[in-house]
């Protein structure tokens, strides 16, 4: 690790620093500072929209990249979804933790820390049968098509305005997002490494889990490293409106079983997949999100 990056201690403890709007993550709109807004000293930032189809809501691209000469083969790149809410935990953190790599923020052009039903549409895989929609009735199913989109136009169009090294691609996702990730690195997408935090494994009762299960058993297992983060407390109960969209998401969730991902990772070691299962203690989804951030902005 170069000295402009921060040991994994230091990020840790910055991550656990955070205000308490980055921590919490609330789907409100957006209360605290974007990074895009005063990018630090040392980077430069250009940003792009990128369509989704007509009639669809665009992607809103923040592509930072340090200013000074660049490595022979280029940056390295973090690639991380739900831009604004990143673009808040960025906010928050010292320009040494965001050294020696380019970050794509990757999100979409409304003004809130997620953009509920573009993300819904765009991080989910296909359902396996049924009306393609989450329990709130979103549309739902479009991973694929957000795939193809970043492989083929977002990560070329970054590509020509910085230096960057296509062999030290990071992707990094939370919650849908990081279901997202786990449907990218078993599609074999162009990552050296792949991060799903949190990721939504009870989605569609747990059968992209139990798809992706089979899939390592067979030995169609993802070639790059695929790390997994989750806090400690995310299990722990709640109080919830009861609604039929709540009803149906709690149901999903007791189909899949509490150790879900425990098992994935077992079964990805088990295979020779490179990587590890990092547990934060006592945070709950929420504040999974920073710390998990900080924790690969760290390494």
């Amino acid at each position: 690790m170069s000295a402009a990056r921060l040991s994994r201690r230091a990020a840790l403890a910055l991550a656990l620093g955070l205000p308490a709007a980055a921590l919490a993550q609330p789907v409100a709109d957006l209360s605290a500072p974007l990074l895009w807004a005063a990018p630090p000293e040392g980077s430069r930032l250009q940003s792009f929209l990128v369509s989704r189809g007509e009639g669809q809501v665009a992607q809103r691209m923040h592509l930072l990249v340090p200013e000074g000469p660049a490595p022979a083969a280029g940056w390295p790149l973090l690639v991380a979804l739900d831009g604004a809410a990143v673009g808040e935990v960025l906010a928050s953190l010292p320009p040494a933790a965001l050294a020696g790599r380019a970050i794509l923020a990757v999100g979409h052009d409304v003004d809130l820390r997620y953009a509920l039903v573009e993300r819904t549409l765009d991080y989910t895989p296909p359902l396996a049968e049924g009306p393609q929609a989450d329990p709130a009735g979103r549309p739902a199913g479009g991973a694929a098509a957000l795939l193809a989109r970043l492989t083929e136009e977002i990560l070329p169009r970054a590509e020509a305005l910085a230096p960057l090294d296509p062999a030290a691609r990071t992707l990094w996702g939370h919650s849908y997002g990081g279901l997202f990730a786990l449907h990218a690195a078993f599609a074999g997408a162009p990552f050296a490494r792949i991060v799903a935090a949190s990721p939504s494994l009870w989605w569609d009762s747990g059968r992209a889990w139990q798809g992706w299960l089979g899939r390592v058993a067979s030995g169609e297992a993802p070639a790059m490293r695929l790390d997994l983060h989750s806090g400690t407390a995310e299990g722990a109960p709640k109080p919830r409106a009861e609604t039929p969209q709540v009803s149906a998401m709690l149901e999903m969730r007791a189909r899949t079983p509490a150790d879900a991902l425990e098992q994935l990772d077992r079964a990805l070691r088990e295979a020779g997949v490179p990587g590890r299962l990092t547990l934060f203690p006592d945070l709950g989804h929420g504040a999974a999100f920073a710390r998990s951030l900080a924790e690969v902005l760290a390494s």
